[in-house]
């Protein structure tokens, strides 16, 4: 168990240094796309796309549906694919 343990707190380390690195990168990214005013690029086999997607936090099962469409809050957000073609 204690091993498990161990490798468990090891292995959640380098998943948040890689979690870091990839965030840079991805921003980066998204940078230089923004940069080109592009939406959708290909590169090397690859096709990436950025897209402005829309959260909305309230629950809805709680509320009647008029209270919901009137004070939900959508919040815009950015998602960066990348495919292999």
């Amino acid at each position: 168990m204690e091993n498990l343990i161990d490798q468990y707190i090891e292995i959640q380390k380098k998943y948040k240094e890689y979690e870091k690195k990839l965030e840079h990168i991805k921003t980066k990214l998204k940078m230089i796309m923004k940069k080109d005013n592009k939406k959708k690029m290909e590169i090397n086999g690859y096709v990436m796309d950025l897209n402005l997607r829309y959260r909305t936090d309230i629950n809805r099962k709680e509320l009647p549906e008029e209270i919901y469409e009137k004070y939900s809050v959508k919040t815009p957000y950015e998602i960066l694919t990348i495919k292999k073609i």
